[in-house]
């Protein structure tokens, strides 16, 4: 049979866009290094040492994750979240994570990244394209559910139209039928809440629980 240039370059547009779907596919490789907690402690509400991280806006203050057998409710409290933040930096490398507020839950409570641990999260990447940006932390972020596959954490959902602002606050309210990852999630689950900001010259993390 012969196959024509034509042909041939068909087959290889079909095999180009195969594989770079399959690239897609593959979040971000990150190892979690935070203590872990159970959910049902303190009735889902904490509290954060506060001023013990430089910048105001990843200072844990006031926390909650509250379960529904529909919803899942998160609260993170920040010490002070402006009304605009600059993100990548220059002196930041490209790919990298800039910013983060987040929970990581340990689906089989082994205190130790698995495959099948969640993150849900509002993150920024410096991207390929990326320029010195200026705005509030909804318009310039992605935010996600993240699933550990055993190599990388995959996003498997989008969150825009499941979070909120309430002055120092960021409000998740996601419901357990976006994913059923969800649905695994109780109040026996550890878990721990991080912020990470990293301007390409300094790192700057806080954790509930603090890190031991």
């Amino acid at each position: 049979m012969t196959i024509t240039n034509s042909r041939i370059c068909f087959i290889l547009m079909i095999l180009t866009a195969f594989y770079a779907c399959q690239k897609e596919k593959v979040g971000y490789n990150f190892i979690p290094s935070g203590n872990y907690v159970n959910a049902d402690q303190n009735n889902g509400s904490y509290i954060d040492k506060s001023k013990d991280v430089e910048k105001s806006f990843i200072d844990l203050n006031t926390l909650s994750i509250a379960l529904s057998n529909a919803n899942i409710n998160i609260n993170i409290g920040l010490l002070k979240m402006p009304d605009s933040l600059i993100y990548s930096q220059i002196p930041l490398q490209i790919n990298s994570l800039n910013y983060e507020w987040a929970v990581y839950f340990d689906m089989d409570n082994s205190s130790s990244l698995t495959k099948g641990d969640i993150s849900i999260s509002i993150k920024k990447f410096k991207m390929n394209d990326s320029s010195i940006i200026v705005n509030n932390i909804l318009t310039g972020t992605q935010k996600n559910i993240w699933l550990y596959d055993g190599t990388y954490f995959e996003s498997i959902s989008n969150l825009d139209k499941y979070i909120s602002l309430n002055g120092n606050n960021i409000c998740f309210s996601i419901p357990r039928s976006l994913d059923t990852s969800l649905l695994l999630i109780n109040n026996k689950t550890n878990f721990y809440f991080q912020t990470t900001f990293n301007d390409g010259t300094h790192l700057y993390k806080d954790y509930y629980p603090d890190r031991k």
